[in-house]
């Protein structure tokens, strides 16, 4: 980063001289100011690679579909140059593609977004070094302050929380996508068959589908959201036996409606998360 701290060192020997002359409290805490200004600085960069992400994952995904739509417009023309099986079989390849970079999407923003979680404990722990010197600004103070007051590394509810659902989401859609387009080849190959009965390939396609659903849910919550939530908990774990207590952070905690017609998709999934910790 551009903001980083001036040792004494790389002063000049005048001004060398003069910052030893002072208090060593003054020195700390103008070090100390530093590091905040170079903490600060990380997370916004580590929020804005986190927008590049989701922005360039999102063009990505719709161009995908986009480009779908015109593979499947040649087939309304009088003399298309591609038939059905050909179309459905790069349709396929496509999704497969779109799964593959979508995986490796979701690694690299969770790696983005513990270095970020990292750099606000850091801003915290500050925090609380001048509040220890100053208790009085204690009041005046909104953000966490201290390490037991800092986020989780994968906040409920939180930009980056839906973030994680949205991409392990088309990751799962994708993958839907791609094994519905090898189940429809798998049946026409068995409808060119003379051995089958014809009810044959339409029961095999239903079946292939409904196992394609599940297995897309499985990279959809198991591979997707769960092992980022997993990921992350373990730093989370890492962090109270560091503090040797649990975390008391309490600035952004949501209260899912009781209506469920008012509940969205993060509500149930934040109940279900409830509902975890409670039977641990």
């Amino acid at each position: 980063m551009d903001c980083e701290p001036k040792h004494i060192a790389d002063a000049s020997p005048r001004e060398a001289d003069r910052q030893l002359s002072r208090p060593d409290h003054e020195l700390a805490s103008e070090f100390i100011l530093k590091e905040y200004e170079d903490l600060y600085q990380n997370v916004m960069h580590m929020e804005k690679q986190l927008f590049e992400h989701l922005t360039f994952y999102t063009g990505l995904f719709t161009g995908t579909l986009a480009a779908s739509v015109a593979m499947l417009g040649l087939l309304s023309e009088a003399n298309a140059p591609i038939d059905m099986p050909a179309l459905v079989c790069m349709l396929s390849v496509l999704f497969f593609a779109l799964t593959v970079v979508g995986r490796i999407e979701l690694r690299m923003t969770t790696e983005l977004r513990v270095s970020k979680i990292k750099f606000v404990e850091g801003i915290a722990v500050i925090r609380q070094y001048f509040v220890d010197k100053a208790p009085e600004i204690a009041r005046h103070l909104v953000l966490p302050v201290g390490l037991h007051k800092a986020p989780p590394y994968l906040r409920t509810k939180s930009k980056d929380w839906y973030q994680v659902l949205y991409i392990s989401l088309i990751n799962g859609l994708s993958t839907f996508l791609c094994l519905a387009c090898l189940s429809w080849l798998f049946s026409q190959f068995l409808g060119r068959s003379k051995l089958l009965i014809a009810c044959v390939p339409s029961i095999v396609l239903i079946v292939a589908l409904l196992l394609s659903s599940r297995f897309a849910f499985f990279i959809f919550w198991t591979l997707g959201y769960k092992s980022v939530r997993d990921y992350c908990e373990r730093y989370d774990s890492v962090r109270e036996s560091k503090m040797g207590a649990k975390s008391e952070y309490d600035l952004l905690v949501t209260i899912p409606p009781k209506p469920i017609l008012q509940r969205t998709l993060g509500d149930w999934i934040e109940l279900h998360e409830q509902h975890r910790a409670a039977s641990k």
